[in-house]
């Protein structure tokens, strides 16, 4: 399957999540409001970062494995259980240790939800990715990517009840666990019969694709950060979580487009040689580019009315952040295609390298910015953070492949025509 079909798949599925997270972003703040919001925030931002870390990469470890030396699924199979049975019993004592050292925790407003949903909620993470990893390294593409659209799907239907019931954040973020739960199925059901029947444990293929995914895990880890971090730094002040979360489901709308594509682009380039994987990374970028700028100009543009009669009144603060953040967004689309380039030819460092650089002008802009400027010095450190990941990636692409600037920036006359030629084959 080539990348342009992979990624117009991909991309329909996505476009599918995307109005989904939107959906569910509205109704949290139509009726859970401002602080309500912010709190649903807080927990599945929490989710996010400890599925990321417990899930240790594996994802782009079974792809890279199975897809580039023949790892087989079986033993795939093997150390992904292997990974899921030990982040289930280190976050089940870690719960316990909390119950037992810190039971006050217990008693914030979220509470009851701060153990066993959050628990479920992380490990449902790690599950999903586990079997989707195995499952793009094998070349099986629908399955996956059609996950994309279920899960939020089924998290939109959870969050309809707050429509017609008065329930709270609890209410919310339980009912939303419980959607993942029966996401989770629909994906474990689909994929049954791609996997083998048993796994094999193998201690050396375990040790490799730990080695190889804590580099990914580490990648992960400080991209989700560069992209979250803020709203702990708000944390003391929920409403303001909920205001700077309404922001980024502005800026999911400018990802899901370069997510999507780095999705179908990873197994792709795990299969080609080095020097045209390069090419074709810069093409992607290219276009991705020219395509979202487009995109936050409208937005931009209708930021006022879109937040007042879409979100609400309550929300129209958000109108005051939204520039620097979508300019972050756009900016930042250059290290989510090119990290898939250092993935796919095992060559991680240079991602972490530039996440992490991102992530100390994050940390420090926001200590600096938000008790100073509230949500505008939120907004304003993300875009730093964002220019500063870009261009160390970039530097670090450019010399790895000897390829000019422009041809990662900007897009050519070429790739209009060819874009304009492919889309009725990639309708078909």
């Amino acid at each position: 399957m080539t990348l342009a079909r992979l990624a117009a798949r991909i991309l329909q599925n996505s476009a599918i999540a995307a109005v989904s997270t939107l959906a569910v972003g509205v109704l949290t703040a139509r009726w859970l409001g401002a602080e309500g919001r912010g709190y649903y925030t807080l927990f599945f931002t929490t989710v996010g970062l400890l599925g990321t870390i417990g899930q240790s990469g594996f994802y782009q470890a079974a792809v890279y494995h199975i897809g580039r030396h023949a790892m087989a699924p079986a033993v795939a199979l093997g150390n992904a259980v292997l990974l899921i049975g030990a982040s289930g019993f280190a976050l089940f004592g870690l719960y316990g240790l909390t119950v037992f050292f810190a039971p006050g925790i217990l008693g914030t407003p979220l509470g009851s939800v701060i153990g066993v949903p959050l628990i479920l909620g992380v490990l449902f993470q790690i599950v999903r990715e586990s079997l989707g990893g195995i499952a793009m390294g094998m070349r099986k593409y629908n399955a996956y990517s059609e996950q994309l659209a279920i899960e939020p799907v089924f998290a939109l239907i959870a969050t309809m009840p707050l429509v017609f019931f008065l329930l709270d954040a609890e209410a919310a973020i339980e009912l939303r666990v419980a959607s993942a739960f029966f996401a989770l199925l629909v994906l474990v059901w689909r994929v049954r019969g791609l996997l083998p029947e048993r796994p094999i444990f193998r201690l050396r293929a375990l040790l490799d694709e730990i080695a190889f995914g804590s580099k990914s895990t580490a990648q992960n880890v400080i991209g989700l950060m560069n992209y979250r971090v803020y709203v702990y730094f708000l944390a003391l002040d929920p409403a303001a979580v909920g205001l700077f979360s309404v922001g980024m489901l502005f800026n999911e709308l400018i990802r899901f487009l370069p997510n999507t594509l780095g999705m179908a682009l990873l197994p792709i380039l795990t299969g080609t040689k080095i020097e045209e994987a390069a090419r074709l990374t810069a093409k992607a970028c290219r276009v991705v580019l020219a395509a979202t700028a487009i995109l936050v100009t409208l937005l931009s543009a209708l930021r006022e009315p879109i937040v007042e009669n879409v979100f609400g009144r309550e929300f129209l603060p958000v109108t005051d952040i939204l520039v620097p953040m979508l300019a972050g967004a756009v900016i930042g689309i250059v290290y989510q295609i090119l990290t898939r380039y250092f993935s796919s030819v095992g060559l991680q460092m240079y991602s972490v390298q530039a996440g992490f650089a991102g992530l100390a002008v994050a940390l420090a802009g926001s200590a600096i910015l938000v008790p100073a400027f509230g949500l505008t010095g939120a907004a304003v450190a993300y875009l730093l953070s964002s220019v500063c990941t870009t261009l160390v990636m970039l530097t670090a692409f450019l010399r790895r492949s000897g390829l000019p600037a422009r041809d990662v920036l900007f897009v050519t006359r070429s790739d209009i025509r060819q874009l304009a030629q492919r889309i009725p084959h990639i309708r078909r």
